[in-house]
């Protein structure tokens, strides 16, 4: 999993600075695609090792605590999902750095951590462990994806205010 996330942050840090100079010379011709290409290979890879870290995750978890802690099916596949939205999130956050949107970015990160916190302590003492990592999937999948995707997609069509009323 750190593996997964090492890569997509790999991925979005090279192309930072190449994204801010092409926006600076309004090269949109050479952002867009770039932006495309590598969403579509994150998402590919991420597929990829989420499908291996699921089923290999509860033998390598048995061996590392020695039979201590056996992680059930529902905690893993959440943690793969959680991982697979983080990296897009991280993909998008730098894109959306080197266009500057950094004041909105930090907002959808505060509402996200804010209501994270009651909904966690909520779900985990319903649902236990599986509660805490539905929580983190409901809060990056509802708090962060979908309004950084809103964002990334109004700066590659030219449009230049993002912000977006917080609700």
């Amino acid at each position: 999993t750190l593996m997964l996330t090492v890569l997509g942050a790999r991925i979005g840090q090279s192309l930072w600075p190449a994204y801010a100079e092409a926006m600076a010379r309004g090269d949109w011709s050479w952002v867009r695609p770039a932006y495309r290409r590598a969403e579509r290979f994150t998402l590919v890879t991420y597929v990829l090792f989420a499908g291996l870290f699921a089923v290999f995750a509860q033998p390598i978890v048995r061996f590392w605590t020695r039979g201590r802690l056996i992680p059930s099916n529902g905690v893993i596949w959440l943690l793969a999902v959680y991982l697979g939205i983080l990296c897009w999130v991280n993909l998008i956050g730098y894109f959306l750095m080197a266009a500057r949107r950094i004041r909105y970015m930090a907002l959808t990160g505060i509402v996200g951590g804010v209501l994270s916190v009651p909904l966690s302590l909520f779900l985990g003492r319903h649902f236990g462990l599986e509660g805490v990592a539905c929580c983190n999937v409901i809060m990056a999948g509802v708090f962060l994806l979908p309004p950084l995707l809103f964002a990334a997609h109004r700066t590659l069509s030219g449009v230049r205010n993002c912000e977006i009323p917080v609700v």
